[in-house]
């Protein structure tokens, strides 16, 4: 399945977006150039793979947006 993720308010100095489980382990990560912009909001395009090609279940995740000096930290849902 494929999964698109709008986010809003995001620094434009942004340099990545992680995307971890609940336990804390990195799923996914895209860099600058796998991110859509428009704006302030960026969109990805996420495969709903983890980084070890098996699909994510549903459930919470927190996602971490870091620029060279700060991030951002939130959580989004995954339903299917």
């Amino acid at each position: 399945f494929l999964i698109f993720i709008k986010f809003a308010n995001i620094p434009a100095d942004f340099e990545s977006l992680q995307i971890y489980n609940i336990n804390g382990e990195l799923i996914t990560e895209f860099n600058r150039n796998e991110i859509i912009p428009s704006g302030n909001n960026v969109t990805i395009k996420w495969d709903g793979r983890n980084r070890y090609g098996r699909e994510a279940a549903s459930g919470i995740y927190i996602y971490i947006v870091k620029t060279a000096s700060s991030k951002r930290i939130g959580k989004l849902g995954v339903v299917k």
